[in-house]
């Protein structure tokens, strides 16, 4: 005889497999602790990189720039934009002192440098990349690499765009570069920048013993492309504020200088000094080393003595 065994109601079912709604909430919690967390300390390390990215380019833009130097009896190649190629000729302008480029309008801007400069640098191995600060890569508003050829204001990103047969004649770059500027940055009150010298050639001191060759770009009234002031390294990146501001109104960290002797270090905003970085514009200011490149006393361009441009060009530097 068989015996079944009845039970009344419902069974229970077996759950099946998966998440509550307040699991799922759980976990997406945690997950977006976990990238407060992660994501700051991710951008400041990729941030460290850049800088250290920023220092070897400016180190080997220093060292190039020296070596070059070398082979011209320690005399550095001219920067200045407006100076150099040009369709009918393929030779620099020699100037000095007393016969300094011809003033246009940012013509002496620390961040450009002509098209003959630039073929020296490129002909001693230095790759144009150099030029291009990683923090300022893809933003096209803000200064960087772009070439130009005479008589054309359109921005070439790349060498390779350049239209077939033409010559760079002038190029923008993503740092400053202070050697070989033959004009002179004029005398200012501390809160409008400070007077500085343009290494000219390898015998030239400074007040700190070593002149600046290149730096980073801590800017404010930059007008082109876009009016801005820019700070590369900031805690987690490029900092870009309107263009009046102060780089102590801001949170910058500071920049990379890179000196006379091939050595380029980083130093924080207490470091630095504000500089004019065009001539006769004031509202024009950037930020590098302090106490480096800036002049003994006040004596004027030439005098010789006791300036850090005791052995320039004409006894005296600029």
């Amino acid at each position: 005889m068989n015996h079944r065994t009845h039970t009344t109601g419902t069974q229970p079912r077996a759950r099946i497999g998966g998440f509550t709604l307040v699991e799922l909430l759980v976990v997406v919690a945690i997950i977006a602790l976990l990238l407060a967390i992660l994501l700051p300390a991710l951008s400041r390390a990729t941030e460290s990189a850049r800088r250290v990215t920023c220092a070897a380019n400016l180190r080997g833009i220093a060292q190039t720039s020296i070596l070059i130097a070398e082979s011209r009896r320690g005399t550095f190649m001219p920067a200045d934009r407006d100076i150099g190629r040009t369709r009918s000729s393929s030779n620099a302008t020699t100037p000095s002192i007393a016969n300094p480029p011809t003033d246009t309008e940012g013509a002496g801007h620390i961040s450009w440098m002509n098209g003959l400069l630039y073929d020296e640098l490129l002909r001693n191995d230095i790759n144009f990349s150099k030029f291009n600060c990683p923090n300022r890569v893809g933003n096209n508003n803000l200064p960087n690499i772009r070439f130009f050829i005479e008589g054309d204001t359109a921005a070439y990103d790349n060498f390779d765009d350049l239209p077939n047969g033409e010559v760079v004649n002038r190029v923008r770059i993503g740092y400053y570069l202070m050697a070989g500027r033959y004009r002179t940055y004029e005398d200012k009150t501390e809160d409008d920048g400070g007077a500085w010298e343009s290494i000219l050639k390898q015998t030239q001191k400074a007040r700190a013993g070593l002149m600046v060759i290149a730096a980073d770009i801590n800017e404010r009234g930059t007008q082109n492309p876009t009016p801005s002031a820019s700070f590369p390294h900031g805690k987690t990146g490029i900092i870009v504020a309107p263009e009046n501001t102060d780089i102590h109104e801001t949170e910058a960290v500071g920049g990379v200088t890179a000196f006379s002797d091939g050595s380029a270090i980083f130093q924080t905003v207490p470091d630095l000094r504000r500089y004019t970085i065009v001539p006769g514009a004031s509202s024009f200011s950037g930020w590098w080393s302090g106490d480096v490149n800036i002049r003994v006393n006040s004596g004027s361009p030439g005098t010789g003595g006791g300036g850090p441009g005791g052995g320039g060009i004409g006894g005296g530097g600029i």
